[in-house]
Parts: C-alpha cells; structure tokens; sequence
C-alpha cells in the first residue's frame, strides 16, 4: 500500500494469495488438532466427539475397531459443524442485525462478538477443530453481508485498541530464544545437539522464505506473470504473519509442538515478516522504472 502498488496486477494477486494461503493454513491445522495424538475415546468428555464414542464403546465392535471408527465420526462431526455454520448463518445474521436496531451501545459489535465466540465453540464442541476455524468461518460469512464495513470498523477499533497489543505480548513472553542461541556464548563447547537446534532454526527461517519467493514465483509464471512479476509475488509472500503465530500459539496448546519449537517457529515470522518489507521495495522499484512513462524523443529538425 505504502508502494502505491496494491491495485496492481501483483498487488491483487499478492492479496488474494495471502487469503487462500490463511484458509489453508487454518484448515491443516484444524486437521492436525483434530488427529493428534492421544486424543482417544479415554481422555476427558470435553467435546462431542468423546461423549459419541463413549457412548459406542459399549458395543463389541466398536471396541475392536475404536481407531477407524473414531476417524469415521470426526470426519461427519467436521462436515456436520460447517454444514450448521453455513445453514445457521441466517439466523445468526438476523440475530446481528437485530442487536444493531438496538437503542444501546455497541450493539452491532456486541452481536458480531457473539457469534464469533458461538461459532468458536461450535467448531471446538461439535467439529473437533481449532477455534479459531470456527470464528475465521463467522468472519467470511459476515463479510458477504451489507453490515460488513460497519461491523469491520467496530472491530477493528476494538482490536487495535487493545486485543492486537494483547495478542503479540503474550506471544513474545510465550517465545524464548534463550534456549537456541544462548550455546552460541561458548561455541568451543557446543554440544552436538546444541549445533542441531540452532542450525534448525536457521534452516527453517532460509526455507521459509526461499520456498515462499521462488513457490510462488513459479506459479505466477505459470499464471500468465513476466518472470519480473512473478517474482515480486513471490517477494510479497514470503512474510508470516498474525495467522503463522496464532497457528504456532495453538499447537503449542495443543501439545503437537514444544516450547522450543514453538520459539523456532516465532523467530521464523518475525525473519520472513522483517525481510519482507526490505526485499519488496526493492523489487518494487523495477515495476516503477516499467511503468514510467517514456520520454518523447527529440525531432532531428
């Protein structure tokens, strides 16, 4: 934006990409915090899906086959909690407009809260999947609504204003680079796993950014893209935003990463998100000597 470049042809596409690329993130999470290990028929009875199984456990069969069966039913609770979602969204938007009618403060932002938070649990209870599923998929829908922009102003003075500083606090004192680099103060006596941790982390910041760049560069070739486009879409990927520490901060939560991974993961957004910005302005400034318009050339007379 600050480039003049979001209209362009690589502006648009960088946009559109980035959306495609949240959803997908979202829901590979959610698949991986519905399959993760340990969540059997014996943990606790905190979601639809434990009370289903063990109310079928009784039968002989389903103890012999709790495995199957078990991904059987998550799979129809998944399609079961967006099916709801989609259908009951009606519903939810009278419910928004509703509370927008009426004589009290906030009362559009307080029914787009609401539902925000209901679909969050639906997709925890019901679906078995990540909340924040469940509140991305009441935020698509609300954005197909003519209450879209009034609701998008409401939230974002609410989140800006306090949720946002909140979010990214949290986050920082959750992630601790000590335990990475601090070997790096006696490199003499480094043991073979400290070497290990931090050439990991490393490798997995330079692959964050070159599969991005060079990915997406050549599937903007493949679009139609100059090889000079594409790779400033491909540049305009790289960085990892709000969505990459959300779906860090959930598996950290869920147990499917550690302490120190999740620290590997934060120090990756924060290189892809810093050297994003640095790199694009770069490649930006080709696109304005392109677009510059030619000087007429001088008459022989």
């Amino acid at each position: 934006m600050e480039l003049g470049a979001i209209k362009s042809r690589e502006g648009m596409t960088i946009l559109g990409a980035a959306v495609i690329d949240d959803v997908l993130g979202i829901i590979l999470l959610s698949v991986i915090i519905a399959f993760r290990p340990g969540a059997g028929i014996e943990q606790a009875r905190e979601r639809l899906l434990d009370y289903i199984m063990v109310w079928l456990r009784a039968s002989p069969f389903v103890e012999a086959h709790a495995g199957p069966i078990r991904v059987l039913v998550l799979v129809l609770l998944m399609v079961l909690f967006v099916f709801i979602a989609w259908v009951g969204f009606k519903y939810a938007f009278r419910y928004i407009r509703y509370m927008g009618q009426q004589p009290i403060a906030g009362g559009l932002l307080a029914g787009a809260i609401v539902i925000g938070l209901l679909f969050a649990w639906m997709a925890e209870f019901i679906g078995n999947l990540a909340a924040i599923t469940g509140s991305y998929l009441a935020g698509v829908l609300i954005a197909q609504t003519a209450l879209r922009d009034k609701i998008v102003y409401r939230v974002q003075t609410l989140t800006y204003g306090m949720f946002v500083s909140i979010f990214f606090i949290s986050i920082g004192l959750e992630a601790d680079a000590r335990t990475i680099f601090a070997p790096l103060a006696h490199l003499l006596r480094m043991t073979r796993e400290e070497w290990l941790v931090v050439t990991f982390t490393l490798l997995i910041a330079a692959v964050a950014v070159f599969t991005k760049a060079w990915g997406c560069m050549f599937g903007a070739m493949y679009a139609g893209f100059t090889r000079k486009q594409a790779f400033r879409v491909g540049v305009g990927m790289i960085s990892r935003g709000e969505v990459g520490l959300i779906v860090a901060s959930v598996g950290l939560t869920a147990g499917v990463i550690d302490a120190q991974v999740f620290s590997m993961m934060i120090l990756m957004v924060l290189v892809t998100t810093l050297i994003t910005p640095i790199w694009l302005r770069y490649v930006m400034a080709d696109r304005d000597e392109e677009d510059a318009p030619e000087e007429p050339a001088e008459s022989g007379n």
